[in-house]
């Protein structure tokens, strides 16, 4: 008697559980959640659209409202975010440099990570430096095992330049103004 007693309480729990699991409510907190997620992730159209489930089931969600406004305009923001979230995926076995111009750098780098992600993902190495010393500066590097962005920053450091990740590009810029100098070898 007890038995089918305990098994009926079970089943009216269960059901109870997998009926708040599907009321609008649960389900626009999922969508909201997976918006989150999605925009940490830099994936403003996943992001978008969740966040719109989300009010759809339920018009009154504040927090799902806020953070869709929030990406009204962020998109190229949130693609910066992404191209940085993807070269620090991208783990590279071995990389040895011993003197090798930083220019060679990125192009072994680009080589690397297209090689590791099949071509599915290009960084877009963009130098922008005036006077073009740069690419010409001098890069030592021996790691094993790092990801991408981590064999970037070390060489961008030894040649004295600041990575900015853009939408569509990462951008490399002197940390310091390089003296141009001119044709007779005087420093502008």
């Amino acid at each position: 008697m007890k038995i089918p007693m305990i098994l009926g309480c079970a089943l009216m729990i269960l059901s109870a559980v997998a009926s708040a699991q599907d009321n609008p409510g649960a389900k626009a907190e999922r969508y909201y959640r997976q918006g989150l997620t999605a925009e940490q992730q830099g994936n403003a159209n996943l992001a978008r659209r969740s966040f719109q489930d989300a009010l759809r089931l339920n018009p009154r969600h504040a927090n799902a409202r806020y953070h869709l406004l929030r990406l009204s305009g962020a998109d190229a923001k949130l693609n910066a975010r992404a191209r940085k979230l993807k070269l620090t995926r991208i783990n590279l076995p071995k990389v040895e440099l011993d003197g090798a111009s930083f220019q060679e750098v990125l192009d072994m780098l680009d080589a690397l990570v297209r090689k590791e992600t099949k071509d599915k993902f290009v960084p877009n190495f963009v130098i922008q430096d005036p006077s073009g010393k740069l690419a010409e500066r001098s890069v030592d590097i021996r790691l094993r095992n790092v990801p991408a962005s981590t064999v970037l920053q070390y060489a961008a450091e030894q040649v004295g330049a600041k990575v900015a990740y853009g939408a569509h590009a990462v951008l490399i810029r002197p940390t310091k103004p390089i003296k141009i100098e001119s044709s007779s070898g005087a420093a502008e």
